[in-house]
């Protein structure tokens, strides 16, 4: 087994520090660590830069305070904590059980199994040598950060075992979105999803294949017992199933936090109230690592269905609005740039910018809000948020529209994937009041819901004003102010990077 990214070839001898500087320069040879000059150490007979870090030394090696590449010895069965506890052609693995019941995981070194290294990409424990693959990636047990490679940090990982949960720690990717899809045995089942310690929040996307089918999370329940969910009753985290996918995002609210360890969701697809759909939803979990540091990027996909000849032309540069055009005018920029404004007291700003047409779908140029699913099915763009531009929307006076609150971050060709924007909003309104609507359904696909609705509902978030100063305020003549607790919402999201 040899370690991803290194550079060092395995040895056969360990080498020591250069005690007497010689003459020999990077890449000669040696036979002895006298033989090279002081910035280089002598492995496997080659002067080689002395290494910054354990994973530039290869299986069964580890780097010394001083930057020499020192051979690890050990012997199968011993007892260990981190891959560089173990030598060669051995690998730490986590016990199956835990043993003294202190809710930790010990591990051994044990023969390397066939598969993918430490650190790489893995749906499975078969996939991986060090038989665990924990959030996605094969298991690469650590006792700090620097056991671990670059942009990379020692994490608590739960390990689903039948009954128990217990931690253990392996490296994982010091920030990242990603998602990745959680097998369901049947409808009305429970998942069970490990949370690492990093997580900055956790999105469980739910899908029905018929759009007619009202399908969600009926209940959750936290790694300490806590049920988050009891749907229809009332529950902790704001949150109900909804017609063809819905997503439960944990946290929308900072007073609850998303914890380390085993989440179980109970999963289900209904026809009718208390009526069970024929079909086993789709279960994907999207994962936001990194702690929350005040500030956080979105990136913009932009999408253009056909809108030439629009009767608002007068307000595009060029009289057209399309992908070619839209990239390169300086209204549809001061709008980006509004955008970008409106976030920016939240601590997040617009990343890139990206842009596409959709042609050939005449019916969904004029947008009716009951095709919504199908439009936002076309994204194709990974990570952000997806806005479609279309002719109008129908009912009329609807200026931009979320897919769903929260929408499914980070995932493409999905119902609830993205925002849609009328271009016949520029008819009677500026680009700047465009832009505030834009924000605001981005909020929403983001996670956060009205702060005040027009049935006088208020969000779940404490310091959420209650008037329409708010950017989330229902009117479009609401204001664009960020609470500090939606502000944080918007950072964690997995929409954000």
């Amino acid at each position: 087994m040899q370690r991803l990214g290194s550079w060092l070839a395995v040895a056969l001898a360990a080498t020591a520090a250069c005690s007497n500087p010689g003459p020999a320069g990077i890449g000669q040879p040696c036979a002895d660590p006298s033989d090279c000059a002081a910035s280089a150490q002598c492995f496997a007979g080659v002067c080689t830069p002395r290494c910054r870090s354990h994973v530039e030394c290869g299986d069964g090696y580890r780097c010394t305070d001083d930057g020499v590449c020192e051979m690890v010895e050990s012997s199968v069965g011993d007892a260990c904590v981190r891959e560089l506890d173990c030598g060669v052609h051995q690998t730490c693995r986590p016990d199956d059980a835990d043993v003294d019941g202190d809710g930790r995981l010990a591990a051994t070194c044990q023969p390397v199994a066939p598969g993918r290294v430490p650190g790489a990409p893995c749906a499975a424990d078969a996939d991986c040598q060090t038989g665990v693959c924990a959030i996605g990636t094969c298991a690469d047990l650590c006792a700090g950060d620097s056991d671990c490679g670059p942009d990379r940090v020692c994490a608590d990982v739960p390990r689903l075992l039948p009954g128990a949960a217990p931690l253990f720690a392996t490296c994982l990717p010091a920030r990242a979105r990603f998602s990745a899809p959680v097998p369901l045995a049947e409808n009305g089942g429970r998942v069970r999803v490990a949370v690492p310690s990093h997580a900055a929040s956790v999105a469980v996307v739910v899908r029905a294949e018929n759009p007619q089918v009202t399908v969600g999370v009926t209940r959750a329940v936290a790694p300490d017992g806590t049920v988050l969910v009891d749907w229809p009753n009332p529950g902790r985290i704001r949150y109900a199933p909804a017609r063809h996918e819905s997503t439960l995002l944990i946290p929308n609210a900072p007073d609850i936090d998303v914890a380390v360890g085993a989440y179980e969701f109970t999963v289900t697809a209904l026809r009718a109230p208390g009526e069970l759909a024929g079909e086993t939803p789709r279960v994907d979990v999207v994962y936001a690592l990194g702690p929350d540091t005040g500030a956080a990027t979105i990136d913009l996909h932009m999408v253009f269905l056909d809108l030439a000849g629009h009767p608002c032309a007068a307000a595009f540069d060029g009289g057209t609005l399309s992908a070619a055009t839209a990239s390169v005018s300086p209204s549809f920029a001061d709008f980006v740039d509004a955008i970008d404004a409106i976030l920016a007291p939240a601590g997040v700003s617009v990343g890139a910018v990206t842009y596409r047409d959709l042609r050939g779908r005449p019916d969904l140029d004029a947008l009716d809000t009951r095709e919504l699913g199908a439009l936002l099915s076309t994204s194709t763009e990974p990570g952000g948020a997806t806005v479609f531009f279309v002719r109008s929307i129908d009912p009329s006076g609807i200026l931009a529209l979320a897919g769903a609150i929260p929408g499914a971050p980070g995932l493409v060709g999905r119902p609830t994937a993205g925002v849609a924007i009328g271009a016949e909003a520029l008819c009677y309104r500026s680009w700047t009041d465009l832009a505030r609507s834009a924000a605001h359904a981005i909020g929403h696909y983001a996670g956060l819901f009205a702060n005040v609705a027009p049935d006088g509902t208020a969000d779940p978030i404490a310091d959420s004003p209650t008037d329409a100063s708010n950017l989330m305020y229902f009117s479009e003549f609401g204001g664009v102010g960020v609470s500090p607790g939606q502000a944080e919402v918007l950072r964690r999201s997995p929409v954000t990077r």
